[in-house]
């Protein structure tokens, strides 16, 4: 009897405290404040993206408020505000990709790219004055023009995927890494830049047609992950010595074209050296490791090698060889 009343008293408290709009919750606190079940959060306490994310800040020299392209970007612009040359847009979301010509040609002097970014499209900052800039490593490839203006400054950030055509050339840059995340650096990516010194790191597979042409690079720095340069790649340069990457089975035509190489040294399983590779330079030694005399053609060497070394075991068959022959009196064996 005592249990069937406490039954009923119990209901009666139920209804009361719902007729006065309360709730039973047995995640409510002594204080009446929400507590999670089981330790776990509730669906407002969800990670959201940070600021930085859905923003991008910078400066420049127009006096009127910067106008970019309204499909540039893949998320609505929430707000835009300018003052005193210095920018702030602001997205609905995290900011994935700034499209093409996004932010061409608006007298820029310095931005600052999201995390967030994942692409950026073809001129999207080309024709500024932006004088240092930092390619976020979530970035998958930096396309074609992207940067063509006054950089004097680069940091490319381990994670980035590929560097498109064109993408960095003509700028004040003195010396660059490229990261061995980097699989491929385009056509001209840097042609045409002050570069002094240029490190590519172990990972990049290729390096296509006149992409460092015509700096002043003097110290340059190849991994053997190499695969493919192409040609024109480091012609009309000031480099002085160079290994060849020992993943490189063809060197094209002109890739080092009027440098200043006094020593080189072509890897095992070189096979091919076309014409004009390393035409105009007078180099004093030369060291192919291959034991099999890669193809060489006219004029790859131009002036000839003052010194030649081959493998001890192929130094008659590198005397005979087409070509080789030409200089068999200057060959001795390593």
């Amino acid at each position: 009897m005592k249990r069937i009343k406490y039954f009923l008293l119990t209901c009666a408290a139920a209804v009361a405290f719902a007729a006065c709009g309360g709730e039973l919750n047995p995640g409510m606190d002594d204080n009446g404040n929400g507590k999670p079940d089981n330790g776990e959060t509730s669906g407002s306490d969800e990670e959201k993206p940070s600021p930085e994310e859905c923003c991008i800040e910078y400066t420049t020299l127009a006096e009127e408020i910067l106008v970019f392209e309204k499909e540039a970007f893949d998320s609505p612009v929430a707000s835009h505000t300018f003052e005193g040359g210095h920018g702030k847009i602001v997205f609905e979301s995290p900011v994935s990709e700034i499209g093409k010509r996004a932010f061409r040609s608006k007298r820029l002097t310095a931005v600052t790219i999201p995390e967030s970014v994942r692409t950026i499209g073809e001129r999207a900052f080309d024709d500024n004055s932006i004088d240092e800039i930092i390619i976020p490593g979530n970035v998958s490839i930096v396309g074609p023009s992207s940067f063509c203006g006054q950089l004097s400054s680069l940091t490319i950030r381990s994670g980035v995927d590929s560097i498109a055509d064109y993408a960095f050339t003509k700028n004040l840059l003195k010396e660059v890494f490229i990261p061995g995340s980097v699989r491929g650096i385009g056509e001209q990516a840097f042609d045409d830049s002050l570069l002094e010194k240029v490190t590519v790191g172990d990972g990049v597979k290729y390096i296509r047609y006149g992409a460092f042409q015509n700096c002043s690079i003097g110290e340059l720095v190849l991994p053997d992950s190499v695969e493919e340069i192409g040609q024109f790649a480091f012609a009309d340069n000031g480099i002085a010595s160079v290994d060849i990457p020992a993943g490189l089975k063809v060197l094209e035509n002109s890739v080092f074209k009027n440098n200043a190489l006094v020593s080189v040294t072509l890897p095992e399983g070189i096979e091919r050296v076309c014409i004009f590779s390393f035409y105009g330079n007078r180099i004093a030694e030369l060291k192919c490791k291959s034991a099999v005399p890669p193809v060489l053609e006219e004029r790859a060497f131009d002036p000839l090698p003052e010194r030649v070394f081959v493998p001890a075991a192929s130094l008659d068959t590198y005397k005979a060889a087409p070509v080789w022959k030409t200089f068999a009196d200057r060959m001795q064996a390593l």
